[in-house]
């Protein structure tokens, strides 16, 4: 018996599978690629005989040293985080509250509008600052506060703080506020910060 001829795979033309996903529309004609061979340098034109090959290379000029630049929406590394809600707002909101401000001076009023952003933003991010006693912190300018040393104290624990608050020229709210609360203060460290036991 003569042994049958092996098919050859080219010879037989089969539907080709698709992957799954969906299936092309009929009336939507896709381009035709021709297949590149994914060695190159069998796609580069011979060189005869004749021909020196030719190279050129200049050397690489040493680059600028620069800084690297700062993305926009990066960080100064001493710069604060900003917050994104202001809570003191709708604190002094209160008819109450805001005649209580109006008879401040602007420095006490800035004073308080601070004491009070930072409270609320502390018993925001913890349960464990819900009743955190601040103290009061001096102007850096007409409008604003900005302490990089600071402490406060919750739950018979001390805390580090960093805070800068700013207000409008009135004093009567505030523009932004950035902070950043630091580790739990030891016992050992507490004459470094001025804190009596």
């Amino acid at each position: 018996m003569p042994p049958e001829p092996i098919e050859n795979a080219a010879d037989k033309s089969q539907p080709i599978e698709q992957p799954p996903g969906n299936p092309v529309p009929k009336d939507v004609n896709l381009p035709e690629l021709a297949a590149v061979d994914s060695q190159s340098e069998r796609n580069a034109p011979s060189a005869t005989a004749t021909e020196e090959a030719r190279t050129s290379f200049e050397p690489e000029k040493p680059s600028e040293t620069k800084k690297p630049q700062q993305q926009k929406d990066e960080a100064p590394k001493d710069e604060l985080p900003r917050v994104k809600t202001l809570f003191s707002q709708s604190a002094n909101d209160d008819p109450v509250a805001r005649a209580a401000l109006g008879n401040m001076s602007p420095g006490q009023r800035v004073n308080e509008l601070c004491m009070t952003e930072l409270s609320q933003q502390l018993a925001h991010e913890s349960s464990k600052y819900w009743n955190a006693a601040l103290p009061s912190y001096s102007l850096t300018n007409q409008t604003v506060v900005d302490v990089r040393k600071g402490v406060f104290t919750s739950g018979g624990n001390w805390y580090g703080i960093q805070f800068r608050c700013e207000v409008n020229a009135d004093a009567t709210k505030i523009l932004s506020f950035a902070y950043k609360v630091g580790g739990l203060i030891p016992r050992s460290q507490y004459a470094k910060y001025k804190i009596r036991d």
